[in-house]
């Protein structure tokens, strides 16, 4: 340690930068044996593991076909997917388990009334069940025993380790969000009918769906502590106050949240494929997709309405949002032959598309008060400390602190996308085609998460400065969001002939949003913070991939019967003969990311991040990079106290990825009707290191260098026995 620790009962420097061992805490004493030892050189990256990660999977598919007569026909169909993988044990004792159990059952019948007039109706239910899981879970682990610190509701499902996180390095912990139990069932009744007539074919018909999706979560039960270089009333330095027992930060919950979440989604749609003439056929379609609002079966969720700065009670069937009956769908394609012949084609569409997911802007509703309470202390002067023994100082005061809200604007509604392209395809040769167009989306009314209770920056408590000093974090769920997608594309398609069939495509594209992905849990999207300050700002999406090239192959080996070569018979034929090679091959661009500063919550002392101030572009020339020094680190400094900072939008480009899998595979003949197949399976065959994304905390060791990289070599075989 080069700068002075600090005594902070002082405030003057420990003699030798060296605190007496009667202050390190017994709480930390007995945390520490938690954190590996070092394995490795250095004062950065000096612990090495290698941790497998093994994935087991069970699956299993039936089907039924019956025909009834010439003109009646049904078939039945049911699959399962069960499957565990345990996240990669970093460190000993501290592994994420997610599991998957997925079920789906179809029927459907098929009627033909006349040749030119058949009718489908489909029934189906499909369920996933997603459950993740931490060792401590349901034991007699108890946190105040085990560790010394008090006042952690933390027991049985929600029982585990607390999160501590030190700046600087690695945190220990159980997740925070664990557990995680979440049923999905759909209940799904279609009809389509298709008559054709002349030079139309007419498709229309109806999709209704029931739609109950479920989920239990910890909500920080088992507590979080954050140790910062920057806690005012701290050392100045993360490891010194956890040895101290100060965090800058903590954070508890009282319980695991549920909720129980309804809605129909209902559609009636018709389409005309329609022949102009020899060289031209029009595609005009009309959707009609009305949906119920979401609501909880149970009525444990409660809203807030920010106007009046008051929390709305909510009955079982009570709409979290108004209902839309306004969502009609059109959508025109073309297909047209310029000089006649089918070997040049100009294809091109626009259509309207709306997104029903029931994403985690809806689950806010259910962890508010009085279903769940999380609350957040932070260090400052005056206050009552943070420490070991008073991890939560206003409660263990008699004072409660304030409750956090999260809600959507009276204005929340679904979010749809504008989808257009236009491609040119031309076929070379007898086997041969190239395609070269234009793809675009404009996607509009996307949710996202904006701080509605942030204080302004300055000095001194955040609560009296926030704009309803009554309540914590208030979380404003809204429908504005914009994403823009632009892609030029290139492809090369080889039907199969001679043994193989191949196709390339290579993708140009820039993808911009303002809130990305928030199904992934990503609601900030290009937006590093989303405050009333910076709503129309926009950036490269998380999902942004400048140059994008994949590559899928599959050659039959020229050897056994029916092929060029030895397919005369015998053993070397049959040995030798029937092998199948395939392969997948990809190159892309790296992602976009965002710099953060360490420590930053605490600078501007809203209750939001600040941002570093960015001096100029920090992408390096390729010539430039390595993995010590990915981006120009000297473009980023902290901005001064009590100001957000330049650095909005993610700028910075993470390292690309280059992966080819490949699968060999052949089916020996028993007997008459009972193959054996044997595949052989390598993912990443040439072992290509791919790097993850660098350090992007200013202010911490690995500011700008890559620690990590994706999965080596995965090799497999498998045999499989078909009668």
């Amino acid at each position: 340690v080069t700068t002075p620790v600090l005594d902070p009962v002082t405030q003057q420097p420990f003699p030798g930068n060296i605190i007496p061992s009667n202050r390190i805490t017994s709480q930390s004493q007995k945390i520490l044996p938690y954190f590996p030892r070092v394995n490795r050189p250095g004062q950065v990256f000096n612990y090495e593991v290698l941790a497998p990660v093994i994935t087991n999977s069970d699956s299993t598919i039936h089907r039924l076909d019956h025909r009834f007569g010439p003109n009646d026909l049904f078939f039945a169909r049911g699959a399962y997917d069960n499957r565990f993988r345990p996240d990669p044990e970093f460190f000993p004792g501290f592994v994420r388990d997610t599991g998957l159990k997925a079920y789906n059952i179809v029927a459907n019948y098929t009627r033909i009334w006349t040749p030119s007039v058949i009718q489908e109706i489909r029934a189906s239910y499909n369920r996933s069940y997603v459950y993740q899981s931490d060792p401590r879970e349901n034991t007699d682990f108890n946190i105040e025993q085990e560790l010394g610190i008090p006042n952690i509701p933390a027991s049985g499902q929600t029982n585990g380790f607390p999160w501590i996180a030190i700046a600087g390095y690695s945190p220990v912990g159980d997740m925070t969000n664990n557990p995680l139990l979440q049923p999905d069932n759909l209940y799904q009744l279609a009809s389509n009918l298709t008559i054709n007539r002349r030079r139309h074919t007419l498709k229309m018909g109806f999709d209704v769906r029931q739609v109950r999706s479920d989920r239990t979560q910890g909500l920080t039960v088992r507590g979080q502590f954050n140790f910062e270089n920057t806690n005012p009333v701290g050392s100045r330095n993360s490891m010194a106050d956890f040895l101290l027992g100060l965090p800058q930060q903590s954070v508890v919950g009282n319980r695991a949240w549920t909720i129980r979440m309804r809605n129909y989604r209902n559609g009636l749609f018709i389409q005309d494929d329609w022949r102009i003439s020899q060289s031209l056929t029009l595609n005009l379609g009309l959707r009609y997709e009305p949906s119920t609002p979401v609501s909880d079966a149970r009525g444990e969720v409660t809203g807030f309405d920010i106007t009046t700065g008051s929390p709305i009670p909510m009955q079982a069937g009570t709409p979290f949002y108004p209902g839309d009956w306004n969502n009609f769908a059109p959508r025109i394609g073309f297909a047209w032959r310029p000089f006649g012949s089918e070997k040049t084609v100009i294809r091109g569409g626009y259509g309207i598309y709306y997104n029903f997911t029931m994403n985690l802007a809806l689950f806010r509703l259910g962890s508010n008060p009085p279903w769940a309470i999380i609350n957040t202390f932070i260090a400052n002067p005056g206050a009552p400390p943070i420490t070991w023994d008073n991890p939560f100082p206003s409660a263990t005061a008699g004072t409660p602190p304030p409750p956090n809200y999260g809600y959507m604007t009276n204005d929340f509604g679904v979010g749809y996308s504008q989808l257009r392209s236009l491609h040119l395809s031309q076929q070379i040769g007898n086997n041969d085609a190239i395609e070269v167009g234009y793809s675009g989306n404009l996607a509009l009314g996307g949710d996202r998460n904006v701080n509605a209770n942030d204080a302004a920056p300055g000095p001194g408590a955040v609560q009296p400065r926030r704009r309803f000093p009554q309540y914590g974090v208030l979380t404003e769920v809204r429908s504005d969001a914009k994403s823009f997608y632009n892609a030029g594309t290139a492809k090369y398609t080889r039907r199969f002939s001679d043994g193989l069939t191949v196709l390339s495509s290579y993708t140009f594209s820039r993808s911009i949003d303002q809130a990305f992905s928030s199904v992934a849990g990503n609601p900030t999207g290009g937006a590093v913070s989303q405050t009333y300050s910076n709503l129309s700002q926009r950036g490269l999406s998380s999902s942004h991939r400048k140059h994008v090239w994949t590559t899928s192959a599959v050659y039959e080996l020229p050897f056994g019967k029916g092929r060029a070569f030895l397919n005369q018979g015998g053993f070397v034929s049959y040995l030798l003969g029937g092998w199948q090679l395939s392969t997948i091959a990809s190159v892309q661009s790296g992602g976009a990311f965002a710099v953060t500063v360490q420590g930053g919550a605490a600078r501007v002392n809203t209750g939001s991040d600040q941002r570093p101030n960015r001096l100029r572009d920090a992408n390096l020339p390729d010539s430039e990079r390595s993995i010590n020094r990915w981006f120009d680190t000297d473009a980023y400094v902290v901005a001064p106290m009590y100001t957000f900072g330049s650095e909005e939008t993610r700028t910075l480009i993470m390292p690309g990825l280059v992966n080819v899998d490949v699968n060999i595979k052949k089916a020996f003949l028993l007997r008459e009707g009972i193959n054996l197949e044997y595949r052989a399976e390598f993912f990443n065959f040439l072992n290509h290191t791919n790097f993850s994304q660098p350090g992007s905390v200013l202010g911490t060791p690995n500011f700008g260098i890559i620690a990590s990289s994706g999965p080596a070599r995965v090799s497999q075989m498998s045999l499989k026995l078909v009668f």
